[in-house]
């Protein structure tokens, strides 16, 4: 699964702790791990944290738009993401490649 991310926020002379938003968009998987059809999917769970491989943080996105928007990151500091999709008895995909 690919993963694509776009960033705003974080511009301009502010005061303060600043925060920023990022938008993701990744390509849907089409097939099961095993190569067949991929028909029972139900969302995604978009993973994030502050240091590489580990992501405490989660949000879940129901449905099959590939996309999802995360605010309030502080800008000072890395955000790395991971997506993995879930099909209708909740069981989970394995991890994209880390943004």
């Amino acid at each position: 699964m690919f993963v694509a991310g776009f960033v705003t926020g974080c511009g301009g002379a502010i005061e303060g702790p600043r925060t920023a938003a990022v938008n993701l968009t990744w390509d849907a998987p089409s097939q099961n791990a095993y190569d067949t059809k991929l028909i029972d999917i139900a969302g995604y769970r978009v993973y994030f944290g502050k240091t590489p491989l580990t992501h405490p943080n989660s949000v879940m996105i129901f449905g099959t738009a590939a996309t999802a928007g995360i605010g309030d990151l502080r800008c000072e500091r890395s955000v790395y993401l991971a997506v993995a999709a879930f099909n209708i008895y909740w069981y989970r995909s394995s991890y994209s490649n880390e943004f």
